[in-house]
């Protein structure tokens, strides 16, 4: 393993966000949480699930975290940008990558799961952090996408438990 696949865990989030680019928050740390609320929603989520979301942001060691209304607003520029991330996540994971593992699929479910995880995590995040701009319309949008994906999933309950703590 090199020094980078470690070190890619290390990259800061939200550094353009002003709400939140000094909370310390790193990719590592973020997908550790995903996992954690992954195997919350979906008791039977699968190791190559797990691996995904421990992996799916290494990319970002070369790219950076881009802003998630940047990404809206950018579309194909989003989609280039992640084919990028993509091809630096192989190249992390190159120790790892020939393995039979690369030629799994996830299923639409886990998928989805994975999806929901990635964006409760922001919303949590924002909760424990700086509770007060849950209200501002963009945040609240934000928590009715994570509403209409979890009970879509059947897993609003579990969600709503955890955002209600």
């Amino acid at each position: 393993m090199s020094r980078d696949f470690w070190r890619a865990f290390n990259v800061n989030r939200w550094h353009t966000n002003l709400d939140f680019n000094r909370s310390g928050d790193t990719t590592g740390c973020h997908s550790a949480r995903m996992v954690a609320l992954a195997l919350k929603l979906e008791t039977n989520f699968s190791m190559l699930g797990i691996i995904h979301i421990l992996s799916h942001d290494l990319g970002e060691y070369k790219v950076g975290d881009l802003p998630f209304p940047f990404k809206q607003d950018n579309p194909q520029l989003w989609r280039e940008v992640e084919e990028q991330e993509e091809v630096y996540r192989k190249e992390l994971l190159s120790d790892f990558w020939d393995t039979p593992l690369n030629n799994l699929k996830l299923d639409l479910r886990e998928q989805s799961i994975i999806q929901l995880v990635d964006r409760l995590d922001c919303h949590l995040w924002a909760l424990e952090n700086k509770p007060e701009i849950i209200n501002r319309p963009d945040w609240a949008e934000h928590l009715l996408k994570i509403k209409d994906k979890a009970m879509a999933l059947g897993v609003w309950d579990k969600v709503k438990e955890i955002l209600d703590e």
